[in-house]
């Protein structure tokens, strides 16, 4: 098979990544900046074992890591054969019904792409390009529309749950309430509030600058956790 969105031109041999799969792996997926940290980060808070546990924006990939590379490039999963059952990946893979459950993310395109806009120069110094630029040209793995269209047209994942970032931002409880219950997760109304709470986005900021973010090394005035509003 070939990846295009990756820009990959080679065949790849996904044996190793879809033998490594459960029947029980749950994939936190969308297009790059739609809430899938924010995401993850409030799950990390449930699945968490000791309350006390403080987590920042590096080290709550111990109970829900992305595995965007290894996705890409379809290398085994079994670095984590350990983790119990279900076990939760982030990534940002296109329409794929191999992989067994999917919780998908999914944010208006104006605010993805002004945040998206602000990653990329969050990562790279050299990283010049205006935002209309950024907007009319080829700097992203794919376009919105085809990320999005993949996963909701016309054909839905058998074992599909979507997760709008709007939603999310107006009912944070009731929605990671349903998104558990998808994923088969038993959690009291007090532990989800918990979750909740450590993870408002200025609780997620004061994280940022504690623990910092693995990959920076572009603008210093440029943060991963910048707003999270709509309409931002």
């Amino acid at each position: 098979m070939t990846y295009t969105n990756s820009k990959l031109t080679r065949p790849l041999n996904d044996s190793a990544f879809y033998s490594s799969l459960r029947r029980s792996d749950v994939f936190l997926c969308s297009y790059p900046k739609s809430g899938i940290t924010w995401l993850g980060f409030l799950m990390a808070h449930v699945l968490k074992h000791d309350p006390a546990d403080q987590l920042d924006l590096n080290t709550f990939s111990k109970f829900i890591p992305s595995i965007c590379d290894a996705y890409v490039k379809r290398e085994s999963l079994a670095q984590y054969a350990d983790f119990l059952d279900p076990r939760f990946f982030r990534c940002q893979a296109t329409f794929d019904t191999k992989l067994p459950r999917v919780i998908y993310m999914l944010r208006d395109p104006r605010d993805a792409m002004l945040s998206y806009w602000h990653y990329k120069r969050f990562l790279d110094s050299e990283f010049n390009i205006s935002l209309a630029d950024f907007l009319a040209g080829d700097h992203s793995p794919c376009e919105w529309n085809q990320h999005v269209e993949g996963w909701l047209l016309p054909q839905r994942h058998p074992r599909f749950f979507l997760v709008r970032y709007e939603a999310l931002h107006e009912n944070t409880a009731g929605v990671l309430k349903e998104v558990l219950k998808f994923a088969g997760i038993k959690c009291t109304d007090a532990k989800i509030n918990a979750a909740v709470e450590a993870s408002r986005f200025e609780r997620m900021r004061a994280a940022e600058e504690r623990g910092g973010v693995a990959g920076r090394v572009g603008e210093q005035y440029e943060r991963f956790v910048r707003r999270g509003r709509i309409a931002s």
